[in-house]
């Protein structure tokens, strides 16, 4: 509880006493401009730190990383004639920043003010870390607002709570111009700023300005919009991932949100609250108050995110956008079943327009997002619809659990799944067709405790297999690994955990080889890409047809190349083995994290040491990271602890995509491979034999030139193109 801290502070007697101690909601803002919404669980003064919890979150802060923290509940029981006691007293921060505030009493204690704060007729508790406070003292001047806002901060608020809590608090106008701000914020040097003054010192006006720092192409309209916010005292919004008011939304047809370049949002004290990119347009905002015979309360954002919110609200997909075929298959393969299930939904259940048009919709956003996933998850209130996208998870919409039943039958209909049966897993498939692009999707349902949850793969069957120059191979590898794949015989392993891309590379590795006009034959499970002259067969365990008997039935069909998708077992890898040994080039992959571990991986299945040593060619461990997203990319300074355990110093520059509305928010945009590349020559075959451990042949590999995959990965932070998070997180230990 807080009032049990050595530094709390009971108000002084007459203006009331806190709500509640207990759990208080707060908004804080930090000294480096930003801020958020949380609730305070406590603060020690003695250790100087405070800890906050957050979006699911706990975690603990120094005091003096923070400027002010404001509770969210006014103090009970307060004296009418509050306002009478009311002075406004100016706080002087060391960065020369300044807060205003009209306050009832000031409490010292060593660490902290606690400030007793007037806002509309009630009393707030604000805390003032010292460690930057300069001075406080009482504000002379007439020329000061009624009520006291806090400085506008650099915060993405991208919910209608931060909003709400925003708006409550109150923001202070900087009363910079666009360019002092600008640099304030560290996205002008002096220099620019000496020459875009004079450049510019005939435009008087700030949208004039903002039009010119457009024009170049330099600066990202995100930055600029965020200076005019808090230039104006007005709070900046991610308005594209802003779930809105229905009853806002309503107000305003489409065609008037596209002329007025405005997207509402919510209502706040019986103001509508609308997002825009020039709040001192005074025509708009005349034009919008007579609309809706209402206030209006502005708040700034970005024309790309403004647009993308309008395109999602008065836009949606049409169902027509997407054909499911009539070659949908199921792994059940039971035709009848799925007869059963239409019948059994024909009256409501997934089959109803609005249901059918919501499914056509996700998955027209998903593909066009080029989202691998589609996630439906149940909650105990709700729904969350999740798309992985580029190995990230994003929260996409919310729905009421109400609809949960609809959508996993209309789902199970297009996968021909029995839609009756909700107790059992199930797995279906289908194709479809998206903007003339052939995509194949596979469904996964599995029952939960909430209802039953929904995951479909994505696969755009039509995008075109990667050549071996876009796997993210270096030049000298890329040539390493052409010529193994060009030899007349041997096996190369591809290996690194699900989702690692190894699929990927081994068709780029097939698009390379078909070139050469030979016989390709591959046994997969499944068959996720149909390549053109290779001949492909699916795997199917309900009727015995394992890798190993495709394999061993295929050697009788005049294979030059063979890929097997993966060796799961003795018999898979020791048939791979003598194929390779009796002239073939043999592809797959195994499930292991480093390229040595595959060879004693085989080992350990019981393959001979001399099969291995003599079969054997290349391995290839790798992993997918993250880049950067080039529009939003900065440079930032990583963990201390991190950057020892990577081995890297802490003044060295790396870079991380601080999230925009190009990237969906993630900081991220593309992935591509790390990798490491063992080559199996003379002095491994001789190791290999003798029966060594891990560590003896990663040691050999290093010396015989292997570039390990944590270097690789380390490789791409250093030059800006992945952050350093992202080679922690692929290290190999």
């Amino acid at each position: 509880m807080l009032a049990e801290s050595d530094s709390w502070c009971n108000p002084p007697d007459g203006y009331g006493k806190d709500m509640t101690l207990e759990q208080p909601t707060v908004s804080y803002f930090r000294c480096d401009q930003k801020g958020g919404s949380a609730t305070l669980l406590r603060y020690d003064v003695k250790d100087g730190t405070l800890t906050l919890f957050e979006n699911g979150c706990k975690r603990t802060d120094l005091l003096s990383e923070y400027r002010a923290i404001v509770f969210s509940d006014p103090l009970l029981d307060v004296d009418a004639d509050i306002e009478q006691d009311a002075q406004c007293y100016e706080f002087v921060f060391s960065d020369k920043e300044v807060f205003v505030s009209r306050a009832v009493a000031i409490v010292e204690t060593p660490a902290l003010l606690h400030v007793f704060r007037v806002h509309d007729n009630n009393v707030y508790r604000v805390l003032i870390p010292r460690a930057h406070l300069l001075q406080y003292h009482v504000k002379t001047s007439l020329k000061v607002e009624s009520e006291s806002k806090l400085q506008s901060v650099d915060l993405k608020i991208t919910s209608r709570a931060q909003l709400g809590e925003m708006l409550r608090t109150g923001l202070l106008p900087t009363r910079k111009s666009i360019l002092e701000q600008l640099r304030f914020n560290d996205h002008l040097s002096e220099d620019e700023f000496r020459s875009l003054t004079m450049e510019l010192q005939d435009k008087k006006k700030d949208s004039d300005v903002i039009q010119h720092l457009l024009a170049t192409g330099i600066y990202r309209e995100g930055d600029i919009q965020l200076a005019r916010a808090q230039c104006l005292g007005l709070p900046y919004v991610e308005v594209d991932m802003i779930e809105p008011d229905q009853k806002a939304i309503a107000l305003f047809d489409e065609v008037t949100a596209r002329n007025l370049n405005i997207f509402p949002i919510m209502f706040h004290k019986d103001r509508v609250v609308v997002a825009m990119t020039n709040p001192a347009d005074y025509g708009v905002m005349t034009q919008l108050r007579f609309l809706v015979g209402k206030d209006i309360e502005p708040v700034v954002t970005n024309q790309r995110a403004l647009r993308h919110a309008i395109d999602n609200l008065y836009s949606p997909l049409s169902s027509d956008e997407i054909f499911i075929q009539a070659e949908a298959s199921s792994n059940n393969g039971d035709e009848k079943l799925y007869d059963q299930a239409e019948e059994v939904t024909s009256e409501s259940d997934g089959s109803d327009r609005p249901t059918v048009r919501l499914v056509a919709n996700i998955l027209s956003d998903a593909i066009n997002k080029k989202a691998s996933d589609i996630h439906i998850r149940p909650q105990e209130k709700h729904v969350d619809l999740i798309f992985r996208v580029n190995g990230s998870l994003i929260p996409i919409k919310r729905f009421s659990r109400s609809m949960l039943s609809s959508l996993v039958s209309r789902i199970k209909i297009i996968g021909r799944m029995n839609v009756a049966e909700h107790r059992l897993p199930q797995d279906g498939r289908t194709h479809l067709k998206h903007s003339g692009k052939a995509v194949d999707l596979r469904i996964s349902i599995l029952p939960s405790v909430y209802g039953e949850s929904v995951v479909m793969r994505i696969l755009d069957t039509s995008a075109g297999l990667k050549g071996i120059d876009e796997i993210g191979f270096s030049e000298t590898d890329r040539e390493k690994f052409t010529h193994l794949i060009n030899r007349s015989s041997g096996m190369i392993l591809v290996t690194g955990p699900t989702g690692s891309g190894k699929s990927t590379t081994l068709y780029a590795a097939l698009n390379e080889i078909v070139k050469r006009n030979v016989n390709v034959i591959t046994v997969e499970d499944p068959v996720e890409y149909h390549m053109p002259d290779v001949l492909q067969v699916q795997v199917k365990s309900k009727i015995d047809m394992t890798f190993a008997r495709v394999l061993r039935q295929m050697l009788r069909h005049d294979p030059d190349v063979i890929m097997v998708g993966e060796i799961r077992d003795k018999e898979t890898a020791t048939i791979a083995s003598e194929s390779a040994l009796t002239g073939h080039v043999v592809l797959s992959t195994l499930h292991t994290n480093s390229a040595s571990l595959s060879i004693s991986r085989l080992l350990e299945m019981g393959i001979e040491p001399y099969m291995i040593n003599s079969s054997l060619i290349a391995v290839i461990a790798q992993r997918l990271v993250r880049l950067n997203c080039p529009h939003c990319s900065h440079e930032y300074q990583p963990d201390a602890g991190m950057c020892e355990l990577v081995g890297v110093s802490a003044d060295e520059v790396f870079h991380k995509g601080e999230g925009c509305v190009d990237c969906m928010q993630t900081g991220v945009m593309g992935r591509r491979a790390v990798y490491e590349l063992l080559q199996v020559g003379p002095e491994m075959r001789r190791l290999i034999v003798s029966n060594p451990n891990p560590v003896q042949l990663e040691e050999l590999a290093r010396k015989e030139g292997m570039t390990p995959l944590t270097e690789c990965a380390l490789k791409l932070a250093r030059e800006g193109v992945i952050s350093l998070d992202e080679a922690y997180r692929v290290r190999l230990e």
